[in-house]
């Protein structure tokens, strides 16, 4: 949004990107806040928070590249789409990175993985299919043991003891997320005999956090790109989006990806092999 009479630009983006942190930092370390007169245990809610939170980060993003698309048609660019027919959100960022410094992103990085399934995740949290699950008995178990529905891990055997008396149907798109998710040790072990909605198996913290680092880690290089550019448009863009996304202007010396939290770690003796720096692994 051009303001008349002077010459600024006041992104979109920047009152989602606060709302979403606001969201983001429920999940801290801290367990009270104050709400009128109350003090408020918000242990009890954080699990509530990863949806909304996610909804809004994806909001963040979807706003800044089409905050970008307007700079680079104003700048002299076509864009390589059609603005009522876009590619998808998992290829936006390459495109109009090609389009305006051309380097591409590379897709067989951890970046684009983790970027590529956080834009799953909301997709799915959007525009999702229904799970059930049809008891025949609620105890099922031997020796007449109930079942939570919100287990999170059923062993072999018990899971087929379920099966003989329940009918289960799970969404096949939920659990390709949730397997990637649990190879990163950010949900509990994925299993077949899963017995819980698929986002109430995902509303955790670490999820939140990972979307997080996930959009943040994938778009920093693609702004630190942009800065170098002699478009006067672009370049003030990117640093303005890197002012509100990461509190400083960048360059891939002052940036390191952030990590993701995990709920455990199981040390792995591999020998690594020497990789080249974070920026250059993820650019062509």
């Amino acid at each position: 949004m051009i303001a008349p009479g002077i010459d600024s630009y006041f992104p979109h983006f920047q009152e989602l990107y606060d709302s979403a942190k606001i969201l983001y930092y429920t999940t801290s370390n801290q367990t009270k806040i104050q709400v009128g007169e109350k003090n408020i245990d918000i242990k009890n809610y954080q699990r509530k928070m990863i949806s909304p939170f996610i909804l809004t980060m994806y909001s963040v993003l979807e706003c800044l590249l089409s905050e970008l698309e307007d700079r680079a048609e104003s700048a002299g660019y076509e864009l390589p789409y059609k603005r009522d027919n876009r590619t998808e959100i998992t290829e936006r960022p390459s495109e109009l990175l090609k389009l305006l410094t051309g380097k591409t992103i590379d897709k067989g990085t951890d970046l684009y993985a983790n970027y590529k399934f956080a834009i799953k995740t909301r997709n799915l949290i959007t525009h999702a299919s229904g799970e059930w699950i049809r008891w025949s008995s609620r105890n099922v178990m031997k020796g007449g043991q109930s079942v939570s529905m919100n287990n999170y891990y059923y062993s072999k055997k018990e899971f087929e003891n379920l099966n003989l008396q329940n009918e289960i149907f799970r969404n096949k798109k939920a659990d390709k997320i949730i397997a990637f998710l649990a190879s990163k040790k950010l949900v509990p072990p994925y299993h077949q005999g899963r017995h819980t909605g698929w986002l109430h198996y995902i509303s955790f913290p670490t999820v939140m956090r990972w979307y997080w680092t996930s959009i943040l880690n994938y778009i920093a290089p693609v702004l630190i790109e942009l800065s170098k550019t002699n478009d006067e448009k672009i370049n003030l863009f990117s640093k303005q989006a890197q002012a509100i996304l990461f509190d400083k202007i960048l360059d891939e010396n002052s940036y390191k990806p952030m990590k993701n939290e995990v709920i455990e770690i199981i040390p792995k003796k591999e020998k690594t092999k020497k990789k080249k720096p974070w920026y250059k692994r993820i650019l062509n």
